[in-house]
Protein backbone atom coordinates (compact mmCIF):
# COMPACT_ATOMS: atom_id res chain seq x y z
CA UNK A 1 0.00 0.00 0.00
CA UNK A 2 1.26 3.38 -0.81
CA UNK A 3 1.16 6.38 1.51
CA UNK A 4 -1.99 7.98 0.03
CA UNK A 5 -4.05 4.85 0.49
CA UNK A 6 -2.91 4.53 4.12
CA UNK A 7 -3.95 8.16 4.84
CA UNK A 8 -7.35 7.64 3.24
CA UNK A 9 -7.99 4.52 5.29
CA UNK A 10 -6.92 6.17 8.57
CA UNK A 11 -9.03 9.37 8.24
CA UNK A 12 -12.62 8.39 9.01
CA UNK A 13 -14.14 11.61 10.41
CA UNK A 14 -14.00 15.34 9.99
CA UNK A 15 -10.96 17.37 10.88
CA UNK A 16 -11.12 19.86 13.74
CA UNK A 17 -10.97 22.79 11.30
CA UNK A 18 -13.95 21.48 9.35
CA UNK A 19 -16.02 21.11 12.53
CA UNK A 20 -15.12 24.65 13.67
CA UNK A 21 -16.09 26.13 10.29
CA UNK A 22 -19.47 24.37 10.36
CA UNK A 23 -20.15 25.53 13.94
CA UNK A 24 -19.25 29.12 13.03
CA UNK A 25 -21.62 29.02 10.04
CA UNK A 26 -24.44 27.67 12.22
CA UNK A 27 -23.80 30.41 14.82
CA UNK A 28 -23.97 33.14 12.17
CA UNK A 29 -27.23 31.75 10.78
CA UNK A 30 -28.74 31.49 14.28
CA UNK A 31 -27.84 35.13 14.98
CA UNK A 32 -29.43 36.30 11.73
CA UNK A 33 -32.64 34.35 12.39
CA UNK A 34 -32.82 35.60 16.01
CA UNK A 35 -32.39 39.23 14.93
CA UNK A 36 -35.09 38.83 12.29
CA UNK A 37 -37.44 37.69 15.06
CA UNK A 38 -36.62 40.80 17.13
CA UNK A 39 -37.38 43.03 14.16
CA UNK A 40 -40.69 41.30 13.55
CA UNK A 41 -41.67 41.55 17.24
CA UNK A 42 -40.72 45.24 17.22
CA UNK A 43 -42.78 45.91 14.09
CA UNK A 44 -45.78 44.09 15.57
CA UNK A 45 -45.54 46.08 18.81
CA UNK A 46 -45.27 49.34 16.82
CA UNK A 47 -48.40 48.46 14.85
CA UNK A 48 -50.29 47.65 18.04
CA UNK A 49 -49.17 50.88 19.72
CA UNK A 50 -50.21 52.88 16.66
CA UNK A 51 -53.62 51.18 16.60
CA UNK A 52 -54.10 51.65 20.33
CA UNK A 53 -53.16 55.34 20.41
CA UNK A 54 -54.92 56.37 17.20
CA UNK A 55 -57.99 54.17 17.39
CA UNK A 56 -58.81 52.80 20.81
CA UNK A 57 -57.96 55.87 22.88
CA UNK A 58 -59.79 58.20 20.51
CA UNK A 59 -62.86 55.98 20.59
CA UNK A 60 -62.59 55.55 24.35
CA UNK A 61 -62.45 59.31 24.97
CA UNK A 62 -65.35 59.88 22.56
CA UNK A 63 -67.44 57.16 24.28
CA UNK A 64 -66.57 58.51 27.71
CA UNK A 65 -67.50 62.04 26.62
CA UNK A 66 -70.86 60.81 25.36
CA UNK A 67 -71.63 58.85 28.54
CA UNK A 68 -70.81 61.70 30.91
CA UNK A 69 -72.47 64.34 28.74
CA UNK A 70 -69.47 66.50 27.93
CA UNK A 71 -67.52 66.36 31.21
CA UNK A 72 -64.14 64.71 30.64
CA UNK A 73 -63.11 64.92 34.31
CA UNK A 74 -64.22 61.32 34.94
CA UNK A 75 -62.45 59.87 31.89
CA UNK A 76 -59.43 58.50 33.72
CA UNK A 77 -57.50 55.31 32.92
CA UNK A 78 -59.99 53.06 34.73
CA UNK A 79 -62.92 54.55 32.81
CA UNK A 80 -61.12 54.45 29.47
CA UNK A 81 -60.50 50.71 29.79
CA UNK A 82 -64.22 50.10 30.33
CA UNK A 83 -65.74 52.38 27.68
CA UNK A 84 -63.25 51.83 24.89
CA UNK A 85 -63.55 49.18 22.26
CA UNK A 86 -61.63 45.95 22.73
CA UNK A 87 -58.69 45.21 23.19
CA UNK A 88 -58.01 48.31 25.34
CA UNK A 89 -58.91 46.39 28.49
CA UNK A 90 -55.89 47.21 30.63
CA UNK A 91 -53.24 49.85 31.08
CA UNK A 92 -50.48 47.58 29.74
CA UNK A 93 -48.93 48.62 26.44
CA UNK A 94 -47.86 46.22 23.68
CA UNK A 95 -44.23 47.11 24.45
CA UNK A 96 -44.55 46.14 28.11
CA UNK A 97 -44.97 49.56 29.72
CA UNK A 98 -48.02 50.95 31.58
CA UNK A 99 -49.96 53.99 30.35
CA UNK A 100 -51.85 56.42 32.56
CA UNK A 101 -54.50 59.07 32.07
CA UNK A 102 -55.26 62.28 33.94
CA UNK A 103 -58.71 63.73 33.35
CA UNK A 104 -59.85 67.30 33.84
CA UNK A 105 -63.09 68.93 32.68
CA UNK A 106 -61.70 70.19 29.37
CA UNK A 107 -59.24 67.42 28.51
CA UNK A 108 -57.79 63.97 29.04
CA UNK A 109 -54.01 63.65 29.04
CA UNK A 110 -52.69 60.17 28.36
CA UNK A 111 -49.06 59.47 29.19
CA UNK A 112 -48.00 56.56 27.05
CA UNK A 113 -44.44 55.38 27.79
CA UNK A 114 -42.42 53.89 24.95
CA UNK A 115 -39.41 52.87 27.08
CA UNK A 116 -39.50 49.23 26.06
CA UNK A 117 -40.32 49.78 22.37
CA UNK A 118 -37.67 49.13 19.74
CA UNK A 119 -36.30 52.34 18.17
CA UNK A 120 -38.54 54.36 20.48
CA UNK A 121 -37.24 57.89 19.72
CA UNK A 122 -37.94 57.93 16.00
CA UNK A 123 -41.14 55.92 16.47
CA UNK A 124 -42.40 58.23 19.22
CA UNK A 125 -41.70 61.35 17.19
CA UNK A 126 -43.45 59.92 14.11
CA UNK A 127 -46.42 58.78 16.19
CA UNK A 128 -46.78 62.20 17.84
CA UNK A 129 -46.87 63.81 14.38
CA UNK A 130 -49.50 61.31 13.17
CA UNK A 131 -51.68 61.80 16.25
CA UNK A 132 -51.58 65.60 16.07
CA UNK A 133 -53.42 65.41 12.75
CA UNK A 134 -56.50 64.02 14.53
CA UNK A 135 -59.34 66.37 15.48
CA UNK A 136 -58.98 67.84 19.01
CA UNK A 137 -55.80 65.89 19.69
CA UNK A 138 -52.33 67.21 20.43
CA UNK A 139 -49.39 64.92 20.94
CA UNK A 140 -45.74 65.35 21.82
CA UNK A 141 -42.92 62.93 22.41
CA UNK A 142 -40.48 63.55 25.27
CA UNK A 143 -37.11 62.03 24.33
CA UNK A 144 -35.84 62.41 27.90
CA UNK A 145 -38.53 60.25 29.51
CA UNK A 146 -39.49 58.29 26.35
CA UNK A 147 -43.13 59.25 26.96
CA UNK A 148 -45.73 60.01 24.36
CA UNK A 149 -48.06 62.69 25.79
CA UNK A 150 -51.47 62.70 24.10
CA UNK A 151 -54.03 65.37 24.98
CA UNK A 152 -57.64 64.87 23.94
CA UNK A 153 -59.65 68.09 24.24
CA UNK A 154 -63.37 68.60 24.40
Amino acid sequence: MDRKQKQTMIQRGFSLIEVIIVLAAVAVLATVVYNMGDSARGATAHAQVREETKGFFTTGVRNCLTRVRGDLSTCNAARLTTVSISPLTSTATPCGDTWSAVATAPSVVVTYPLDECVDNDSFGTDLATDLSILHKVTATYDTTTDDLIITYSR
